[in-house]
């Protein structure tokens, strides 16, 4: 049986060989040129006394190829060879036979275009089941056809589906032991993982951003599944002094993904959180550095350089809450007050600036749908589809390259839907969607890809928690020259929370005054459009209203993208991106500390407004403002400071000139009874929090543990008149007691309105 077997498998090889050989020119092209590609396939085994299972099997290819080169009827030709061969699966090994040559060919549709091409592979496999078949080798001796439609070479296609009827699966004694059918496989380009260590900084610095007291967060990103990470340890030395020390190592690391029809989940990527308390007060430059352990590929690392001071030479306004608008009369001149809490040897510079926000701006954006990309993972492709709708723009305005293949302008630009393809693999999105620092990681390797200098980019993600936080979202958009990636959250029918995201395209917005009581309050209103990828790629304008929901989270009024008729979609966050022309290099810090003092806001739009000195230890500073001449409207305001050792940091505020006045209207958004928000958060020792009553009520303000206990009666039944506000929680038990670091919840009541409010306390 087995000779028998193995001497039929041979006259069939011999067969080929020969067909091949009557369809090849009289000299075959020699392979000289040898490449791994990444192989996913999917087929249905069924062994002999079992049932038939689905397996699927993922792992490398290596081929030998020709050039290419014209056949006789002027078609375009590849040949190739395999050459080695492992996937793997749940319990299975599967190669290609190594005493056996597999080959294969492409040939072009179209004479003298080399895609789309015909494709195919003629593959003898040898299999290893050690459950089933312990110490046994299982082999194929008829070559198993797979024929496709490819679109580039080495072989890469979307699908290769397997001609034969069934292929028999022998054992080394020569017994048919099962069968193979329906076996499908896609190749696509093989990227090894890419590591990227992530961190906030203080906007227009390297000064780190603490993310509590006296603990910065470094999250970090790697292109690869994070069932494949072992863990990733995050280590830290002052900048080129000595080894690194380790201050945290995250075995876990689920982030939330953001794929339109996956469940989101919560998690903090992968991160750890650096205590600089003990380090010098003076602060001073350290690289960080994160090292993935990824198995079956080693140890994947990268560094990034920042400021880190534990008294961070920071500006801040003074008695602004951080998420307010600050409310300026039209004619009148202002007194601006600041203080920079660290210690300056000297005094340092400070400077007073407005940005005016234009009431409509808007930008051409390219529709991409994200359901006729032609990938495995078209359904979870949102944030690829919407950031190369981004890059398109980019590409439209002054960087070429970014839509041509391998960067070089030389070749046809690719279509917007083949640049979304390429960011799919980039970025690792999969069924579960994209992480949004994998889609950070994925646009810069994107751009390293595409001639760019990813250093020289700036590209971060941004959580949005509040309704003020949309205002800095609108002055990435608008005042920087950068483009936006909004990240949106809704919940379905189910009670399920998806993720979605979408390129924004327009926005307008306006401040009025609101009669309120005896008083005037200002009040902000936007509308915001964006490219929707979502069945269809909308780029229609339908400028939706920006609200607040009871957890305090923006909305856009209207717009829902999942089959709930409850509620609207809320803001999630933004991923930033930002051409040299705009951000200066990354905010990672990455490169020359000297570049520091050159990474100034754009200058176009910005208004020098006043300056002065800087005195630092907490004094407080004092500049002017005159807004006589200045239209009513939004402004993003800011005070720059440069201390007595050149480190540049600012402070910004959204703030408004009343454009007219209006009478109490409660459906403006932001403005029915509600909690509102807490700041800061997460906190130490105390936060504020805050609250809007439309009209006289009683209300009641208690803090919960995740267990549901009730730990603290902040208000009981206390009356309030309508209007807005706050009220204090110092981190305490009703007994006095501080409590542990953890989270909480504040549930507030007014009238028939119960809403609820997380907050984290870090000790």
């Amino acid at each position: 049986m087995h000779s028998l077997k193995r001497f039929s498998g041979i006259v069939i090889l011999a067969l080929l060989m020969v067909i091949l050989a009557a369809g090849y020119p009289a000299t075959v092209p020699v392979f000289v040129n040898e490449v791994t590609v990444a192989k996913d396939a999917g087929f249905i085994l069924t062994l002999y006394g079992f049932p038939p299972e689905e397996v699927e099997v993922s792992g490398t290819m290596t081929i030998g190829y020709s050039d290419v080169y014209p056949a006789p009827d002027n078609h375009m030709t590849i040949d190739y060879e395999l050459l080695g061969m492992e996937l793997t699966g749940t319990g299975i090994v599967i190669r290609n036979n190594p005493d056996v040559a597999s080959y294969g060919s492409s040939r072009s549709l179209e004479e003298w275009i080399d895609f789309p091409a015909e494709s195919f592979f003629d593959i003898m496999y040898e299999l290893e089941i050690p459950g089933v078949f312990p110490g046994d080798t299982l082999l194929t001796y008829e070559p198993m056809h797979l024929a496709g439609i490819i679109d580039g070479w080495p072989p890469y296609g979307s699908l290769y589906e397997m001609a034969n009827p069934v292929i028999i699966v022998y054992n080394e004694g020569g017994l048919a032991v099962g069968e193979i059918t329906l076996w499908s496989e896609v190749n696509h380009p093989l990227s090894e993982p890419e590591a990227l260590v992530i961190l906030d900084t203080e906007y227009g610095s390297e000064v780190a951003q603490e993310y509590g007291e006296d603990v910065i967060e470094v999250r970090a990103a790697i292109g690869v599944p994070d069932a494949d990470v072992v863990g990733a340890q995050f280590l830290f030395r002052e900048s080129g002094e000595g080894p690194f020390l380790p201050f945290w190592t995250d075995y876990e690391g689920a982030g939330g993904n953001y794929g339109t029809v996956s469940i989101m989940e919560n998690g903090d990527g992968w991160a750890g959180y650096l205590d600089i308390s003990a380090l010098s007060t003076l602060g001073g430059y350290y690289d960080v550095m994160v090292d993935f352990e990824v198995a079956g590929w080693g140890h994947y690392m990268d560094t990034a350089l920042v400021y880190l001071d534990p008294t961070p030479p920071v500006p801040v306004f003074s008695g602004v809450d951080p998420d307010s608008v600050i409310y300026f009369h039209a004619d009148s001149c202002f007194d601006i007050t600041f203080s920079v809490e660290d210690e300056l040897g000297t005094a340092g510079f400070s400077a007073f600036r407005v940005f005016p926000l234009a009431p409509d701006y808007s930008r051409d954006l390219v529709a991409i749908d994200q359901n006729n990309l032609g990938t495995d993972f078209d359904d979870w492709a949102c944030t690829p589809t919407a950031t190369a709708s981004c890059l398109k723009y980019f590409a439209d305005h002054g960087h070429g390259n970014l839509d041509n293949p391998g960067g070089d302008e030389a070749q046809d630009e690719s279509t917007p839907d083949e640049m979304a393809e390429e960011l799919v693999g980039d970025m690792k999105t999969d069924s579960s969607g994209t992480d949004p620092d994998n889609a950070v990681a994925g646009i810069n390797k994107y751009l390293g890809d595409h001639g760019e200098n990813a250093d020289d980019w700036e590209v971060e993600h941004e959580d949005v928690e509040n309704y003020e936080d949309i205002g800095e979202m609108l002055r990435e958009f608008e005042a920087d020259s950068e483009d936006v990636i909004i990240l949106l959250a809704d919940t379905n029918s189910a009670g399920d929370t998806l993720g979605h995201a979408g390129t924004l395209g327009s926005k307008n917005s306006e401040y009025y005054e609101e009669h309120q009581g005896e008083g005037l309050v200002g009040q902000v209103g936007y509308t915001l459009d964006f490219m929707d990828p979502n069945g269809g790629g909308s780029t229609e304008d339908n400028e939706y209203g920006v609200g607040e929901n009871d957890a305090g989270r923006p909305t856009l009024e209207g717009y829902s993208f999942t089959d709930s008729t409850e509620g609207c979609a809320w803001i999630e966050g933004y991923i930033k991106v930002s051409p040299p022309a705009g951000g200066g290099k990354s905010s990672s810090g990455k490169g020359s500390v000297n570049r520091r003092l050159e990474k100034a806001p754009s200058s176009t739009g910005w208004i020098n407004v006043s300056s002065g000195t800087v005195t630092g230890d907490g004094e407080v500073d004092t500049l002017q403002w005159d807004t006589t001449g200045f239209p009513g409207g939004l402004y993003m305001i800011e005070i720059v400071t440069v201390d007595d050792e050149g480190i540049q940091c600012r402070d910004l505020r959204l703030g408004g000139i009343p454009e007219y006045t209006v009478g109490v209207n409660p459906d403006i958004p932001g403005t029915g009874t509600m909690l509102r928000r807490s700041y800061p958060n997460p906190f130490n020792p105390s936060t504020t929090i805050e609250f809007y009553i439309s009209e006289k009520t009683f209300v009641t303000m208690t803090i919960y543990d995740i267990s549901g206990r009730r730990l603290r009666r902040l208000l009981d039944a206390k009356n309030y008149d309508a209007g807005l506000h706050k009220t204090q929680w110092d981190g305490r038990d009703d007994s006095g007691n501080r409590l542990a670091s953890g989270v909480y919840f504040c549930r507030f009541e007014a009238g028939e309105k119960i809403s609820s409010r997380k907050l984290i306390l870090l000790r």
